[in-house]
C-alpha cells in the first residue's frame, strides 16, 4: 500500500530500530487477514490503514516500555496523554529527539482519526474505541514497570495486562465502525471473541519474539515466567483456537 508506504517513510525518519516490513508487510497483511467480513469491500483498504496507523503506535509505545536501549518513562508520561480527540502539542523540557517521536505519535493519531472518520459507526463508537486505545496504554504501563521493577512479574498479571499490547479488540472496534450492518445488541459477543484472538495473537508474538527482546534485555516476555520454553503457551495456543472457532460458529450470520 502506498499510503502506508509513506507512513514507514515518516516513522523511520524519527525512528530506525525496526524493520520497515514489519509495518509494510506484516501489518498489512495481518490486518487484510483479520479484517471481519461485515467491512464492504469498498472500504478494507481505508480499514487496514486506520489499523497500521494504530500498529504503528503500538510499537513506537513498546519500544519505550520495554526495550532497555530505548527506555524512557519520562516521555511515556506525555504520550498517554494522547488519544482520539485529544492531540496536545508537545510539553516543554523535551528533548529534541523526544519532540520528534511525540510529534510523531501526534501524528499518528491525526492519521488514525481522519481515516475513521468517513465510516458509519465512529461516533457511536468512538467513546468505547477510545477506552480501548487506554487499554493498550495501561498494558504498556505494565510492561514499563515491569522493564524497572523485574521483580513484580507473575503470571496472573502478564495474562491480564499483556494481550491488550496487541491492540486487538481496537481493532475489532475499527472494523466494526466500517460495518453498515453492525447491531449494538452484538457488541458484548463480539468484544468477547476480540479478547479471546487477542490472547492467541499475544501467544503467537510471545513465542516469535522471544530470542529478538532476549538478545535486547527485555524481561517482559510471558515465556520468561513459565520455564518450559514456550511449551505450555503452544498448548495454550491449540485449545484457544479451539474456543474461538466455537465462538465463530456461534457468531455465524453475525461477523
Amino acid at each position: 500500500m502506498k499510503s502506508v508506504e509513506i507512513l514507514a517513510n515518516k516513522y523511520e525518519r524519527v525512528l530506525q530500530n525496526r524493520d520497515r516490513r514489519l509495518f509494510t508487510e506484516f501489518l498489512v497483511r495481518g490486518y487484510r487477514q483479520t479484517t471481519l467480513e461485515s467491512v464492504p469491500q469498498e472500504l478494507r483498504e481505508q480499514v487496514v490503514y486506520a489499523k497500521v496507523c494504530l500498529g504503528m503506535l503500538i510499537t513506537l509505545y513498546d519500544d519505550l516500555a520495554d526495550n532497555p536501549l530505548y527506555y524512557n518513562p519520562k516521555l511515556l508520561h506525555h504520550l498517554y496523554r494522547l488519544n482520539l480527540g485529544e492531540l496536545m502539542l508537545a510539553p516543554l523540557g523535551l528533548s529534541a529527539q523526544e519532540q520528534k517521536i511525540f510529534q510523531l505519535a501526534r501524528d499518528l493519531f491525526t492519521e488514525l482519526e481522519l481515516g475513521l472518520r468517513c465510516f458509519v459507526n465512529y461516533v457511536p463508537l468512538k467513546e468505547i474505541l477510545i477506552f480501548d486505545i487506554k487499554q493498550i496504554f495501561l498494558a504498556n504501563q505494565y510492561a514499563e514497570l515491569t522493564t524497572a521493577h523485574p521483580t513484580i512479574r507473575n503470571l496472573t498479571e502478564s495474562k491480564a495486562q499483556g494481550p491488550y499490547n496487541m491492540g486487538m479488540v481496537a481493532a475489532g472496534m475499527i472494523d466494526l465502525m466500517a460495518s453498515n450492518n453492525f447491531k449494538s445488541e452484538e457488541l458484548g459477543a463480539l468484544r468477547e471473541m476480540f479478547i479471546k484472538g487477542q490472547r492467541l495473537g499475544r501467544i503467537g508474538n510471545l513465542l516469535f519474539t522471544f530470542e529478538r527482546e532476549k538478545k535486547e534485555g527485555d524481561v517482559t516476555n510471558e515465556i520468561l515466567l513459565h520455564g518450559d520454553g514456550g511449551k505450555s503457551l503452544r498448548q495454550e495456543f491449540a485449545n484457544g483456537i479451539r474456543e474461538l472457532y466455537q465462538l465463530h460458529a456461534c457468531m455465524e450470520g453475525v461477523i
